[in-house]
């Protein structure tokens, strides 16, 4: 074979091989990418639900400004209406890496599930909703703990 003929198959064999390498390099980055965003998703979720979680637990009577005036019920379900409005946006526009379904199970619990409501929210409905979600595995939320005021607001209601 002449030698021109063998130096061009030879460039284009390492052309080739350099081509594979940088591809495969290029979707192992892109999956680990993928990876930490979505790894980086959940937790911007879960962050969102147990802070939202805490404020609503945590009410007390004109303890936040702004719902002052309201009662302890009223300003639950005012939060809760703050964080039903900013968890719908969240799954909008923040869920690129997550499967449907996971959108989905987010959606039906904490969304859909208050707007299918139909009879008065209480203490009760909140403390169940949220523990579904602490339940949800991959969210990875922490439980609740049990010395919020929505608790001994709940143990006085029954005693």
């Amino acid at each position: 074979m002449n030698e021109a003929v063998v130096n061009i198959l030879v460039g284009a064999a390492g052309g080739l091989a350099a081509g594979l390498v940088v591809t495969v390099a290029v979707r192992i980055w892109d999956r680990l990418w993928g990876q930490r965003e979505r790894r980086r998703q959940i937790a911007y979720i879960a962050r969102e639900i147990a802070k939202y979680r805490t404020l609503i637990y945590d009410v007390s009577q004109n303890a936040n400004p702004n719902y002052r005036g309201f009662d302890k019920d009223d300003q639950r379900y005012l939060l809760y209406v703050e964080f039903h409005e900013h968890l719908e946006r969240v799954l909008a526009r923040r869920t690129s890496k997550l499967a449907f379904d996971e959108i989905d199970q987010i959606d039906g619990l904490l969304i859909r599930g208050f707007r299918e409501r139909t009879r008065e929210l209480n203490s009760e409905w909140y403390i169940e909703t949220f523990e579904r979600a602490a339940s949800i595995e991959w969210l990875k939320l922490e439980p609740a703990r049990r010395d919020h005021a929505i608790f001994r607001d709940v143990e006085s209601d029954i005693a």
